[in-house]
C-alpha cells in the first residue's frame, strides 16, 4: 500500500467517527485483501497514526467552552478481518507502532504551535530531555548551557544567542538503537 490510501483509510475513519460526535464504540471490517498486505507492509501503522493524528486538538491554551473534543465518547475501536491468515500479533504491533507515531506528531506540533513566550530554550532543553527520558534508553540527550558553549569555541551560536531572553541551551540528541531498524 504505497499510494497513501492507509493513510487516507485513517484520516476517513476519523473524520466519520468524529461526525458522530456522540458514538461510544466504533468496528470497522477490513476486506481480506487490504489485511493480507499487512504483513508485508505497514500499512496498518499507518491507519492507525493517520487516525489518532486526524483527531489532535490543541487545547493548551482555550478555556472551558472553547475546549475542541474530538469524539469524547468514544472508548472502543475494534478492527475485524475477513481474512484469518494475519496475525493479530502482527496486527496489535503495527497499531501500537501507530499510536507512538501518532504521539510523536503531537509532541512536534505542541512545540511548533507553541508561543514564544512559552517555547524558549529552557522550555525546549526540557522537551528533549523528557524525549530521552520517555525513550527507554534508546535516545540520549546532553544539554550544553552558556559555559560549555564557551568552552567549546561556539561564538557564532553564542552570537545569536544573545537576542534572546533566556540563556542558549544547545540540544544534542543521540538515538542508540537497539537491534536492526526495520
Amino acid at each position: 500500500m504505497e499510494d497513501g490510501s492507509a493513510q487516507k483509510l485513517g484520516s476517513q475513519l476519523a473524520t466519520t467517527c468524529n461526525a458522530e460526535k456522540k458514538i461510544k464504540s466504533c468496528s470497522i471490517v477490513f476486506p481480506a485483501a487490504f489485511m493480507d498486505s499487512v504483513s508485508d507492509s505497514p500499512a496498518m501503522m499507518d491507519v492507525s497514526a493517520q487516525y489518532f493524528s486526524s483527531l489532535y486538538a490543541d487545547n493548551r491554551y482555550r478555556t472551558s467552552d472553547k475546549v475542541k473534543k474530538n469524539i469524547p465518547d468514544l472508548t472502543d475501536v475494534t478492527f475485524v478481518s475477513e481474512s484469518s491468515t494475519i496475525s493479530t500479533e502482527d496486527v496489535s504491533t503495527q497499531l501500537n507502532e501507530g499510536v507512538k507515531l501518532a504521539k510523536g506528531l503531537y509532541l512536534t506540533k505542541d512545540i511548533v504551535n507553541a508561543p514564544h513566550n512559552v517555547l524558549n530554550s529552557e522550555s525546549l532543553a526540557n522537551a528533549a530531555r523528557k524525549i530521552a527520558e520517555d525513550s527507554n534508553g534508546t535516545i540520549t540527550c546532553t544539554i550544553l548551557g552558556k559555559e560549555e558553549c564557551e568552552k567549546r569555541g561556539m561564538g557564532a551560536y553564542l552570537g545569536v544567542a544573545r537576542g534572546s531572553e533566556t540563556d542558549p541551551q544547545f540540544i544534542h540528541l543521540t538515538y542508540k538503537g537497539k537491534g536492526e531498524i526495520k
